[in-house]
């Protein structure tokens, strides 16, 4: 499909593709872009750079909501509560004083 299109626009891509990537994957198996000074591989490698970069960006955003979530909830202490929890009398009354309007 990509040698067959005529297409003006995909000139460039398809003389590099057959003269410098396919020719190193019949050699080495492979095709290094890194050692490319070709403009269209370097646009490629700059792309997959910055996507990795975000990639690593995201993962680590996701860990830490992650860890936060599964931090264990630490109940808030009211002033007004012993420290099992409960309503201690002295506190219950000086909260009934508050909440009562006077007379």
């Amino acid at each position: 499909m990509l040698l067959s299109g005529h297409a003006p626009q995909s000139e460039p891509f398809r003389k590099w593709v057959t003269e410098e990537v396919l020719p190193s994957i019949r050699k080495t198996g492979k095709f290094n872009a890194e050692d490319s000074q070709n403009p269209i591989a370097q646009g490629i490698m700059d792309e997959l750079k910055s996507l990795r970069g975000e990639i690593v960006s995201l993962r680590q955003e996701l860990q830490a909501k992650t860890f936060s979530l599964a931090a264990p909830v630490v109940p808030e202490v009211s002033p007004y509560e012993g420290h099992l929890g409960c309503l201690l009398p002295t506190n219950a009354r000086r909260m009934l004083a508050l909440t009562q309007k006077p007379t």
